[in-house]
Protein backbone atom coordinates (compact mmCIF):
# COMPACT_ATOMS: atom_id res chain seq x y z
CA UNK A 1 0.00 0.00 0.00
CA UNK A 2 1.22 3.48 -0.83
CA UNK A 3 2.76 5.23 2.14
CA UNK A 4 0.56 8.02 3.46
CA UNK A 5 1.10 10.19 6.52
CA UNK A 6 -1.93 12.25 7.41
CA UNK A 7 -2.28 14.81 10.15
CA UNK A 8 -6.03 14.55 10.52
CA UNK A 9 -6.27 17.26 13.12
CA UNK A 10 -4.69 19.71 10.70
CA UNK A 11 -6.88 18.61 7.80
CA UNK A 12 -10.23 18.65 9.57
CA UNK A 13 -12.95 20.45 7.69
CA UNK A 14 -14.36 22.54 10.50
CA UNK A 15 -16.30 25.47 9.17
CA UNK A 16 -17.95 25.92 12.56
CA UNK A 17 -14.71 25.47 14.46
CA UNK A 18 -15.72 22.28 16.28
CA UNK A 19 -16.25 18.70 15.16
CA UNK A 20 -19.61 17.66 16.55
CA UNK A 21 -19.66 14.28 18.30
CA UNK A 22 -21.40 11.59 16.30
CA UNK A 23 -24.17 9.37 17.60
CA UNK A 24 -23.51 6.24 15.54
CA UNK A 25 -23.89 2.93 17.38
CA UNK A 26 -20.59 1.02 17.26
CA UNK A 27 -21.08 -2.74 16.93
CA UNK A 28 -18.58 -5.55 17.65
CA UNK A 29 -15.87 -5.58 14.98
CA UNK A 30 -16.34 -1.87 14.31
CA UNK A 31 -14.58 1.32 15.36
CA UNK A 32 -16.05 4.81 15.48
CA UNK A 33 -14.74 7.36 12.99
CA UNK A 34 -13.08 9.16 15.89
CA UNK A 35 -11.19 5.99 16.86
CA UNK A 36 -10.20 5.28 13.26
CA UNK A 37 -8.99 8.85 12.71
CA UNK A 38 -6.91 8.73 15.89
CA UNK A 39 -5.35 5.38 15.01
CA UNK A 40 -4.44 6.05 11.38
CA UNK A 41 -2.96 9.40 12.32
CA UNK A 42 -0.28 7.55 14.31
CA UNK A 43 0.50 4.98 11.59
CA UNK A 44 3.13 5.37 8.90
CA UNK A 45 1.27 3.26 6.33
CA UNK A 46 -2.39 2.95 7.38
CA UNK A 47 -4.26 0.13 5.66
CA UNK A 48 -7.62 1.56 4.57
CA UNK A 49 -9.93 -0.15 2.09
CA UNK A 50 -12.87 1.49 0.32
CA UNK A 51 -15.49 -1.21 -0.34
CA UNK A 52 -17.66 1.03 -2.54
CA UNK A 53 -17.70 1.01 -6.32
CA UNK A 54 -14.80 2.40 -8.34
CA UNK A 55 -17.05 5.26 -9.45
CA UNK A 56 -17.79 6.21 -5.86
CA UNK A 57 -14.13 5.94 -4.94
CA UNK A 58 -13.19 8.20 -7.85
CA UNK A 59 -15.62 10.84 -6.63
CA UNK A 60 -13.98 11.04 -3.22
CA UNK A 61 -12.57 8.81 -0.52
CA UNK A 62 -10.76 8.81 2.81
CA UNK A 63 -7.16 10.00 2.25
CA UNK A 64 -4.84 7.05 1.71
CA UNK A 65 -7.64 4.55 1.07
CA UNK A 66 -7.34 1.92 -1.67
CA UNK A 67 -10.31 0.82 -3.77
CA UNK A 68 -11.60 -2.70 -3.03
CA UNK A 69 -15.05 -2.76 -4.64
CA UNK A 70 -16.93 -5.48 -2.75
CA UNK A 71 -19.09 -6.24 -5.79
CA UNK A 72 -16.28 -6.37 -8.35
CA UNK A 73 -14.75 -9.74 -9.33
CA UNK A 74 -11.13 -10.04 -8.28
CA UNK A 75 -11.17 -7.27 -5.71
CA UNK A 76 -9.43 -9.65 -3.32
CA UNK A 77 -6.19 -9.10 -5.25
CA UNK A 78 -5.61 -5.89 -3.31
CA UNK A 79 -5.29 -7.97 -0.13
CA UNK A 80 -1.88 -9.18 -1.35
CA UNK A 81 -0.38 -5.75 -0.76
CA UNK A 82 -1.49 -5.66 2.87
CA UNK A 83 0.11 -6.94 6.05
CA UNK A 84 -2.01 -9.47 7.93
CA UNK A 85 -0.51 -8.32 11.23
CA UNK A 86 -1.34 -4.62 10.86
CA UNK A 87 -4.78 -3.05 11.49
CA UNK A 88 -6.98 -2.85 8.40
CA UNK A 89 -9.92 -0.44 8.23
CA UNK A 90 -12.80 -0.91 5.79
CA UNK A 91 -15.62 1.47 4.95
CA UNK A 92 -18.49 1.97 2.50
CA UNK A 93 -21.54 4.25 2.70
CA UNK A 94 -22.93 2.22 5.57
CA UNK A 95 -21.83 -1.24 6.69
CA UNK A 96 -23.13 -3.77 4.13
CA UNK A 97 -20.29 -3.79 1.61
CA UNK A 98 -17.59 -3.09 4.18
CA UNK A 99 -18.76 -6.09 6.22
CA UNK A 100 -18.38 -8.33 3.15
CA UNK A 101 -14.77 -7.25 2.65
CA UNK A 102 -14.05 -7.45 6.39
CA UNK A 103 -15.26 -11.06 6.53
CA UNK A 104 -13.11 -11.94 3.52
CA UNK A 105 -10.05 -10.46 5.21
CA UNK A 106 -10.69 -12.42 8.40
CA UNK A 107 -10.98 -15.65 6.39
CA UNK A 108 -7.61 -14.83 4.82
CA UNK A 109 -6.03 -14.63 8.26
CA UNK A 110 -5.96 -10.88 8.87
CA UNK A 111 -5.84 -10.40 12.62
CA UNK A 112 -6.97 -6.80 13.14
CA UNK A 113 -9.91 -6.02 10.86
CA UNK A 114 -12.21 -3.10 11.64
CA UNK A 115 -15.30 -1.80 9.89
CA UNK A 116 -15.68 1.97 10.14
CA UNK A 117 -18.98 2.47 12.01
CA UNK A 118 -21.36 4.62 10.01
CA UNK A 119 -19.08 4.45 6.97
CA UNK A 120 -18.18 7.43 4.84
CA UNK A 121 -21.45 9.16 5.77
CA UNK A 122 -20.34 9.39 9.38
CA UNK A 123 -16.78 10.31 8.37
CA UNK A 124 -17.99 13.20 6.21
CA UNK A 125 -20.62 14.33 8.72
CA UNK A 126 -18.02 14.38 11.49
CA UNK A 127 -15.88 16.78 9.47
CA UNK A 128 -12.95 14.53 8.64
CA UNK A 129 -11.19 15.11 5.31
CA UNK A 130 -11.79 13.38 2.00
CA UNK A 131 -9.69 13.25 -1.14
CA UNK A 132 -11.77 14.56 -4.04
CA UNK A 133 -10.91 13.70 -7.63
CA UNK A 134 -14.07 14.91 -9.39
CA UNK A 135 -15.49 18.41 -9.54
CA UNK A 136 -18.73 18.68 -7.57
CA UNK A 137 -21.56 21.20 -7.44
CA UNK A 138 -20.94 22.31 -3.87
CA UNK A 139 -23.46 24.48 -2.05
CA UNK A 140 -22.31 27.35 0.13
CA UNK A 141 -23.99 28.01 3.46
CA UNK A 142 -25.79 31.01 1.94
CA UNK A 143 -26.98 28.97 -1.03
CA UNK A 144 -28.30 26.30 1.31
CA UNK A 145 -30.10 28.92 3.40
CA UNK A 146 -31.71 30.22 0.22
CA UNK A 147 -32.97 26.72 -0.58
CA UNK A 148 -34.25 25.97 2.93
CA UNK A 149 -36.07 29.31 2.92
CA UNK A 150 -37.40 29.12 -0.63
CA UNK A 151 -40.90 28.21 0.59
CA UNK A 152 -42.77 28.50 3.92
CA UNK A 153 -42.28 24.73 4.34
CA UNK A 154 -39.25 22.98 2.85
CA UNK A 155 -38.28 19.33 3.22
CA UNK A 156 -34.58 18.75 2.56
CA UNK A 157 -33.56 15.21 1.63
CA UNK A 158 -29.86 14.61 2.24
CA UNK A 159 -29.07 11.54 0.19
CA UNK A 160 -26.68 9.98 -2.31
CA UNK A 161 -27.29 8.40 -5.68
CA UNK A 162 -25.09 5.52 -4.50
CA UNK A 163 -27.00 4.86 -1.26
CA UNK A 164 -29.39 1.84 -1.39
CA UNK A 165 -31.57 3.12 1.46
CA UNK A 166 -31.77 6.54 -0.20
CA UNK A 167 -33.04 4.89 -3.38
CA UNK A 168 -35.78 3.13 -1.38
CA UNK A 169 -36.99 6.53 -0.16
CA UNK A 170 -37.35 7.99 -3.68
CA UNK A 171 -40.83 6.49 -4.41
CA UNK A 172 -42.08 7.84 -1.08
CA UNK A 173 -40.86 11.35 -1.86
CA UNK A 174 -42.20 11.12 -5.42
CA UNK A 175 -45.65 10.20 -4.08
CA UNK A 176 -45.58 13.21 -1.75
CA UNK A 177 -44.55 15.51 -4.60
CA UNK A 178 -47.57 14.28 -6.56
CA UNK A 179 -49.91 14.81 -3.58
CA UNK A 180 -51.44 18.29 -3.93
CA UNK A 181 -52.30 18.34 -0.22
CA UNK A 182 -48.63 17.98 0.75
CA UNK A 183 -47.40 21.52 1.35
CA UNK A 184 -43.60 21.34 1.78
CA UNK A 185 -41.32 21.89 -1.16
CA UNK A 186 -39.03 18.84 -1.46
CA UNK A 187 -35.37 19.37 -2.31
CA UNK A 188 -32.80 16.58 -2.58
CA UNK A 189 -29.13 17.34 -1.92
CA UNK A 190 -26.25 15.01 -2.81
CA UNK A 191 -24.38 14.75 0.47
CA UNK A 192 -21.08 13.60 -0.99
CA UNK A 193 -20.89 16.76 -3.11
CA UNK A 194 -21.26 18.80 0.07
CA UNK A 195 -19.00 17.43 2.84
CA UNK A 196 -18.53 20.80 4.56
CA UNK A 197 -22.27 21.46 4.57
CA UNK A 198 -22.97 17.94 5.85
CA UNK A 199 -20.59 18.56 8.72
CA UNK A 200 -22.12 21.94 9.53
CA UNK A 201 -25.58 20.37 9.69
CA UNK A 202 -24.51 17.21 11.52
CA UNK A 203 -25.51 14.75 8.79
CA UNK A 204 -24.07 11.37 9.85
CA UNK A 205 -26.54 8.94 8.28
CA UNK A 206 -28.08 8.72 4.81
CA UNK A 207 -30.78 9.48 4.05
CA UNK A 208 -31.59 12.30 6.48
CA UNK A 209 -34.74 14.38 6.11
CA UNK A 210 -34.93 17.90 7.57
CA UNK A 211 -38.14 19.94 7.64
CA UNK A 212 -37.88 23.72 7.69
CA UNK A 213 -40.69 26.10 8.60
CA UNK A 214 -40.00 29.74 7.75
CA UNK A 215 -36.36 28.73 7.26
CA UNK A 216 -36.05 27.24 10.76
CA UNK A 217 -35.42 23.54 11.30
CA UNK A 218 -38.37 21.97 13.13
CA UNK A 219 -37.85 18.23 12.50
CA UNK A 220 -35.31 15.74 11.23
CA UNK A 221 -35.15 12.00 10.84
CA UNK A 222 -32.47 9.65 9.53
CA UNK A 223 -33.16 6.42 7.66
CA UNK A 224 -36.40 5.40 6.00
CA UNK A 225 -39.69 7.19 6.65
CA UNK A 226 -43.14 6.39 5.34
CA UNK A 227 -45.24 8.90 3.43
CA UNK A 228 -47.68 8.91 6.34
CA UNK A 229 -44.94 9.74 8.87
CA UNK A 230 -43.65 12.63 6.78
CA UNK A 231 -47.14 13.93 6.01
CA UNK A 232 -48.13 13.86 9.69
CA UNK A 233 -45.19 16.11 10.52
CA UNK A 234 -45.76 18.42 7.57
CA UNK A 235 -49.45 18.83 8.37
CA UNK A 236 -48.77 20.10 11.88
CA UNK A 237 -45.23 21.52 12.09
CA UNK A 238 -46.26 23.94 14.86
CA UNK A 239 -46.19 21.16 17.45
CA UNK A 240 -42.47 20.72 16.84
CA UNK A 241 -40.00 23.05 18.50
CA UNK A 242 -37.27 24.48 16.27
CA UNK A 243 -34.27 22.15 16.37
CA UNK A 244 -31.00 23.49 17.70
CA UNK A 245 -28.41 24.21 15.03
CA UNK A 246 -24.67 24.43 15.10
Amino acid sequence: MKAVKINLLALLVVASGVVKAQTIVVKPGELSVKEVAAQINTQKNPQILDARSNEEYAQHHIPGAVSADANAPGHEAVFNSLSKDEPTYIYAIGAARSTIVANELRKEGFKKVYVVAGGLSSWVGSGYPVTTTKQANTLSKNQYAALSGSSPLVLIDFASRYCPTCKKLIPTLDSLKADKSFKPKIITIEEYDNPVLAHQLGIYVLPTLILYKDNKEVWRKSGLSSARQIADVANDPNKFKPASTK
